[in-house]
């Protein structure tokens, strides 16, 4: 489908995916790794780069916990699948998104988080489009992702910011 190119470079081809469905070892044994022992964050990563920080990572996670308690969290991630397909005009390939996320969902968060990776968004760096300006001088961006995590979680409780504040002033 396409060359590789570097580590975490690949060929983009516009309306085509960048990885298949079922690339996890061959591609990115990490990725795969990440994504089938913990699904909900990085299913939280990948709905706060397509939202572009509108939904914190950890409240994308929870509602994704939260409707598969009910049998329903496939539901709720398809549409994002569908969201980074209309994003990049790629094929809903091999069969609908909703089916992907129903029988193999950690194949289908793999790839997106592959997608977004090859195309220059790190899910695992989160959204950094409003952070990136005011950590630019940092050596390391370590204190731009906790608080980036923190402000985030504001949604889910005011406390988990504090304690990050506290843990940022630490170091």
């Amino acid at each position: 489908m396409s060359e590789n190119m570097g580590k975490d470079e690949k060929k983009v081809t516009e309306g085509q995916w960048t990885t298949g469905l079922y690339d996890c070892f061959s591609e990115d044994t990490s990725t795969c790794c990440f994504t089938w022992f913990c699904p909900c964050v990085a299913f939280g990563r990948i709905a706060e780069v397509l939202d572009k920080g509108e939904t914190s990572q950890g409240l994308a996670g929870l509602i994704v916990v939260a409707m598969s308690k009910i049998g329903c969290g496939w539901y709720y991630a398809s549409k994002y699948r569908a969201k980074l397909r209309n994003q990049y005009s790629l094929p809903e390939e091999p069969c609908s998104d909703g089916a992907i996320h129903f029988f193999c969902c950690s194949c289908a968060l793999s790839q997106e988080h592959r997608e977004l990776k090859y195309r220059g968004l790190d899910p695992s760096l989160g959204n950094q489009s409003l952070f990136t300006p005011l950590f630019s001088n940092y050596a390391t961006s370590r204190q731009a992702r906790l608080l980036t995590m923190a402000i985030g979680s504001l949604a889910l409780d005011p406390w988990v910011l504090k304690l990050f504040i506290v843990i940022i002033l630490i170091l």
